[in-house]
C-alpha cells in the first residue's frame, strides 16, 4: 500500500458497512432490484429466513439468502441481488463485506460455504484492465467528496534499505499509488479489508507479511487502527524521491463527460 493518494483520505466520519436481517416487508426493496438486473423475482415464500442487508453509508447495497439443511454439511447462499443504484466502489465493498459475515454463519453451525457468483469472488470482473481502470476513476472521483484523515508515514533507513511505515485510524478509506516494484509489506497492528482487481476483497488481520508485486493497486478500509509497513531496497535516502522512483501516480483514466 506504501503511499495513498493525496497521503490521507477519509476521516473517521465515515460510516462502516452494516448488517441487517431481511424481513417480509423488504421485498418490493429486493424486487424491484431484481427487475433492475434482468432477473424474475423471487416469491416471499421461497426465500429463506435468514436474508441479509448490507447497508454502505446508510444506503442499502446489497441483499442475499442463507439456506441450511440438516440432511448437509454445506450452506449455500443464493438469491443475491445489488441495488442497481448503489455506486460501484460501495457494491465492490459491500459484496466482500456480505460474503465474510455469510461465512461466518456458516461457520458457527458447523457447515460449509458455498456461494454463488459474483458473491464467491467479488469484483473479479473488475480484473479487466479496462474495467478496473473505469471502477478506480470512479471511486477516486466520490473519494472527492469527503475530507482528508491524517496518516502519519514514519520514514527509517538502514544500510540499503528504505522502511516505510504508515498509521491508518480506524474507519477511514485509503487508495494506494501503483506500485512499480516487487517488495514485502507487514501489518503489525490492525484489521483491514483490502480490495484489488485481481483478488477483490480481502480481510487482513494484524500480524500479517506480503509481497506487493509490480502493477498492484489497493484499496483499503481499516476496521482498526492499523500499522502497514513496507520494506525497499535504494541507497536514496530522501522519501519522496523513493516514492517517486517506486510508484506511479495511481491508475486513474479520465471517464467520459456523459458519466
Amino acid at each position: 500500500m506504501d503511499n495513498v493518494l493525496t497521503d490521507s483520505v477519509i476521516q473517521p466520519t465515515y460510516r462502516p458497512p452494516q448488517i441487517r436481517a431481511f424481513t417480509p416487508a423488504d421485498h418490493a426493496i429486493v424486487a424491484t432490484w431484481w427487475a433492475a438486473a434482468g432477473r424474475e423475482s423471487v416469491e416471499p415464500c421461497a426465500l429463506s429466513r435468514d436474508g441479509y442487508f448490507i447497508t454502505m453509508d446508510g444506503v442499502e447495497t446489497a441483499c442475499a439468502w442463507l439456506y441450511v439443511t440438516n440432511f448437509s454439511d454445506v450452506a449455500r447462499v443464493e438469491h443475491l441481488v445489488i441495488n442497481p443504484d448503489a455506486h460501484p466502489a460501495d457494491a465492490s465493498l459491500a459484496l466482500g463485506f456480505l460474503r465474510e459475515f455469510l461465512t461466518r454463519q456458516a461457520t458457527d453451525i458447523g457447515k460449509h460455504l458455498e456461494m454463488e457468483e459474483p458473491l464467491a469472488a467479488p469484483s473479479r470482473h473488475l480484473a479487466e484492465p479496462d474495467r478496473a481502470g473505469e471502477f478506480l476513476a470512479l471511486f477516486a472521483a466520490e473519494m472527492q467528496r469527503y475530507d482528508e484523515a491524517d496518516c502519519p508515514v514514519t520514514h527509517r533507513f538502514t544500510p540499503g534499505l528504505y522502511i516505510r511505515q504508515i498509521h491508518m485510524p480506524a474507519r477511514s478509506l485509503v487508495m494506494s499509488r501503483l506500485h512499480k516494484t516487487e517488495h514485502p509489506y507487514t501489518i503489525s497492528k490492525g484489521d483491514v479489508s483490502v480490495w484489488t482487481p485481481q483478488h477483490g476483497v480481502q480481510r487482513l488481520r494484524a500480524p500479517h507479511t506480503g509481497i506487493t508485486t509490480p502493477g498492484t493497486q489497493r484499496i483499503l478500509f481499516m476496521h482498526e487502527d492499523t500499522i502497514w509497513t513496507t520494506y525497499h531496497p535504494t541507497t536514496e535516502t530522501d522519501p519522496q524521491v523513493i516514492v517517486n522512483t517506486i510508484t506511479d501516480d495511481p491508475l486513474i483514466p479520465q471517464l467520459p463527460e456523459a458519466r
